[in-house]
């Protein structure tokens, strides 16, 4: 089961333009250009092919073990992720599990299985793209 919420247009946005511009002067790029950035980074991340032997690699060596990536499907793998957050969240049969960020559902495959049908894992993600990978 996966969520996506989607943030409201640009124009509906209430940012202080003084706080905007401070963000500017010390970073360089206003919040929504680095929004931006991010978004079409990861974006085309999820349009390449990924070569699922490597993003399993990553991952042994990120804390996933075998057994784990067993249970996602291949290409929820990208080798993108920084953990295995579920391994160490203590997620029990029957929780509710919201992942922020969930990329194309890694964690979120995994939680799942942990909460198993009494509970609920949901994902949500900034690009849309990551989400229709998964």
């Amino acid at each position: 089961f996966f969520l996506m919420i989607r943030r409201p247009p640009r124009s509906t946005l209430d940012r202080s333009s003084a706080a905007s511009d401070v963000y500017k002067r010390q970073h360089g790029i206003s919040e929504m250009e680095k929004e931006d950035i991010v978004n079409k980074h990861y974006s085309e991340v999820a349009g390449q092919e990924t070569d699922v032997e490597v993003a399993h690699e990553m991952a042994l060596k990120s804390g996933y073990t075998k057994e784990e990536l067993d249970l996602i499907p291949p290409e929820a793998s990208l080798g993108l992720g920084c953990g295995n957050s579920v391994a160490s969240s203590g997620v029990k049969t029957g929780e509710f599990v919201l992942d922020l960020g969930c990329g194309a559902g890694m964690d979120l495959f995994l939680s799942g299985a942990k909460v198993g049908p009494t509970g609920k894992a949901v994902g949500v993600d900034f690009s849309a793209e990551m989400v229709k990978k998964g």
